[in-house]
């Protein structure tokens, strides 16, 4: 396994009804890398907070979406931040596919500091699904 660490961090509000399917798809994604959770709560009343504790020990109390994403990254172990929303299911390898695109690019040019990748919003969501791979 990669001697890199990473942290997923989801920022969430009420979103007990897409939360599980998000969670799960991150923590079953058998990455080569190891990884921690962090979900940011915005003040959750609808359930999301139990939803949250049954697949992570790191559930943090935020504020708005942009606050959420700076205490996750405090708060974060990893080498390495990843970022997903909770409405959001990410595909099989998405976290060695973020890593893995990273390094690729920064060993190309070291001013590269991120990379964005594909995910697939829960099937009863209107939402068209947003596809990208890194470097691309």
């Amino acid at each position: 396994m990669p001697d890199i660490d990473v942290s997923v961090i989801i920022p969430t509000l009420n979103s007990a009804d897409t939360l599980e399917k998000c969670l799960a798809s991150v923590s079953l994604n058998h990455s080569r890398y190891r990884h921690e959770i962090i979900v940011v709560d915005a003040g959750s009343t609808d359930g999301t907070l139990d939803i949250a504790r049954r697949y992570t020990d790191k559930v943090l109390n935020g504020s708005p979406a942009r606050i959420n994403r700076n205490q996750g990254i405090k708060e974060a172990s990893g080498d390495v931040i990843c970022f997903t929303d909770s409405d959001c299911i990410v595909p099989v390898g998405w976290i060695d596919m973020m890593v893995d695109g990273l390094l690729r690019l920064h060993r190309q040019d070291n001013t590269v500091a991120g990379v964005g990748g594909g995910n697939v919003p829960p099937p009863e969501s209107t939402s068209p699904p947003r596809w990208s791979s890194p470097g691309r």
